[in-house]
């Protein structure tokens, strides 16, 4: 919604979207997971690290998007950097060589696979045979 809005040049409709997903990511911690000592999150369990990542990559894109409408808003940004306990994502060359389908815990290779049938789901969920 952010991403269209702000290429319709809706910015103040942009602003607000961002603003919500933001202000969500911050209520459920997303902003602290890493610590408040600089102490990493870590897990030896695959489901997990996912999770953690993906609260990871969820945060730092509101963030962005928060930083983007901010400043062509002209409005004062969502958080102060120093109030964010959180590491930045691992790169897309190691997050594919860890997870790469093969080695994804079952949930996420249902989720990738769509309907988790086999074959027959492309990754949106729709059937490609259509």
């Amino acid at each position: 919604m952010v991403l269209c809005e702000s290429r319709k040049g809706n910015y103040r409709k942009a602003w607000v979207y961002t603003s919500m997903s933001f202000r969500l990511a911050m209520q459920l911690g997303y902003h602290r997971i890493d610590g408040d000592h600089g102490d990493v999150m870590t897990t030896t369990d695959a489901a997990s690290a996912c999770m953690y990542e993906t609260k990871r990559r969820t945060f730092w894109m509101s963030y962005l998007l928060d930083r983007y409408t901010c400043i062509v808003n002209g409005h004062p940004m969502g958080i102060d950097d120093v109030d964010i306990r959180l590491r930045l994502p691992v790169s897309e060359e190691d997050w594919s060589k860890v997870y790469s389908p093969s080695s994804r815990p079952e949930v996420f290779r249902v989720l990738y696979n769509g309907s988790g049938g086999g074959g027959s789901s492309s990754r949106n969920g729709y059937s490609s045979e259509n």
